[in-house]
């Protein structure tokens, strides 16, 4: 559903996930802009909230055509 929206209109996603086999979560960010979806890691953070560690935000991203 995100992907056909975000196929016809700019779009940004924050999602937070589990990771596997560890005990913390990632913070997510994708983004869909002009024929284009980039998605970067933004931050850990523990499983219930009571910590997160901001990642560089120079921090290489990923990108490709949808």
């Amino acid at each position: 559903m995100v992907e056909e929206h975000g196929s016809v209109r700019d779009l940004s996603l924050i999602s937070v996930e589990g990771r596997a086999g560890g005990h913390h979560c990632a913070v997510g960010l994708t983004q869909y802009q002009n024929g284009l979806k980039t998605t970067r890691r933004l931050a850990d953070n523990g499983s219930h909230g009571n910590w997160i560690q901001w990642l560089e935000k120079d921090e290489p991203q990923t990108g490709s055509k949808y």
